[in-house]
Order: C-alpha cells, then sequence, then structure tokens
C-alpha cells in the first residue's frame, strides 16, 4: 500500500524505487551492485558479480570505446564550474542537493549523496515542484 495523500513520510519501499548514485558506484561498487541486485531479485555468484565488476572498469570500457570515455569521477564541478555557474547549480537545484546529502561547497567534495531515512510528502513536493524545466533555464 503506497502513500498517495497527505503529509506522511514516503519511505523507499513504499515507492518501490531503488535508487543508485554515481558516486557511490565509484567509492564502493561492489556494495551497490549487491544492492541492485537484492532490490531487483537476481540471483548471481561472486564470480559473476566480479565480472559485472571488470566489465565495467574505466580501463576495460576505455579499451572497448577509446574515443566514447573520460576517466570518470565525482566532484570535477569543483574544478570544472566557474563561481557563477556554481551559484546557479545552488539557486536552481540546491534544495535538492542538500536533501540528497550532496555537497554544495567545494570543501565537501568528498561528502556521498544518499536518500533521507523518509521522505516527507510536502517536502519532496516543493523540492521536486521548483525543478521544473521552464524553471531551471530562467
Amino acid at each position: 500500500m503506497g502513500v498517495v495523500c497527505g503529509e506522511l513520510p514516503l519511505t523507499q519501499k513504499d515507492l518501490n524505487i531503488h535508487f543508485v548514485f554515481y558516486e557511490r558506484l565509484l567509492h564502493d561498487f561492489q556494495v551497490q551492485l549487491h544492492s541492485l541486485l537484492t532490490n531487483l531479485k537476481i540471483p548471481l555468484s561472486e564470480k559473476q558479480q566480479q565480472e559485472i565488476a571488470d566489465a565495467v572498469t574505466f580501463s576495460s570500457m576505455k579499451h572497448k570505446s577509446p574515443k566514447h570515455l573520460n576517466k570518470g569521477r565525482s566532484g570535477k564541478w569543483v574544478t570544472q564550474l566557474d563561481q557563477n555557474q556554481k551559484d546557479l547549480a545552488i539557486e536552481k537545484a540546491g534544495k535538492l542537493m542538500e536533501w540528497l546529502n550532496y555537497p554544495l561547497h567545494s570543501s565537501e567534495a568528498d561528502k556521498l549523496p544518499a536518500l533521507p531515512a523518509t521522505l516527507p510528502k510536502e517536502d519532496l513536493l516543493g523540492i521536486t515542484s521548483a525543478l521544473s524545466g521552464c524553471e531551471l533555464y530562467r
């Protein structure tokens, strides 16, 4: 039974959604893969899981498609964006970034994103309504 109205907190289980954060894949791929497989109810042996891990390394993918990939790292925004761009990102998506535990300042660049334990519906609606496509590009 899902929550469809009111201000009751929603949980990831209520939503039947599994969230995967790129930064967490980089940080601990095996844990994230195991969590995803468990959520999808896909039984794979340790050997099969290791084969997946080996196949998705940067060097393996770069070898297969040399012109397609750049080195995957999190936190590039610290050096790639100028201060005006960083300020604009915080203005447009800061509430969502904060809610998902993304770093908002270069001093927090090593912080890993995560879902909050519960998702208060009113907070979620407020954050997502502020992220309409029209608003993002104004």
